[in-house]
């Protein structure tokens, strides 16, 4: 299948997406259809951050939302706050155009515990 909202989801992070595929943020429902099952997605894309992100289960969601959202809402929502957070970590800390960047964004979801779950584009 194919989702139109999780194509422009990805296209909002650029090369950044790698950061989720890699940190295992991004989940595939196609290819991960148990986990999406188990997480009752019936909208994608959708974001859910957990208290423990190695256990996904609905009952595990601290919150979540659905659609496509800006890099500043995701930066919001993983209580990003845009203030060198840690001398040591290069990209979370740095900023494009006032906006956060994608990669640093991408680096604190991980940290929130965040996921988002998405059909293939």
């Amino acid at each position: 299948r194919f989702c139109i909202y999780c194509k422009k989801q990805k296209t909002e992070f650029g090369e950044a997406f790698d950061k989720l595929r890699k940190h295992q943020i991004y989940v595939e429902c196609e290819a991960a259809p148990k986990e999406c099952e188990v997480m009752e997605i019936k909208e994608t894309p959708s974001w859910f951050r957990f208290n423990d992100a190695s256990n996904r289960t609905v009952n595990n969601t601290v919150d979540s939302m659905t659609g496509v959202q800006s890099l500043e809402t995701l930066a919001k929502w993983s209580n990003f706050d845009h203030e060198y957070m840690d001398n040591t970590t290069r990209m979370r800390t740095r900023q494009l155009q006032g906006a956060p960047n994608a990669t640093a964004v991408a680096e604190k979801l991980k940290d929130a515990g965040a996921v988002m779950y998405g059909m293939n584009w």
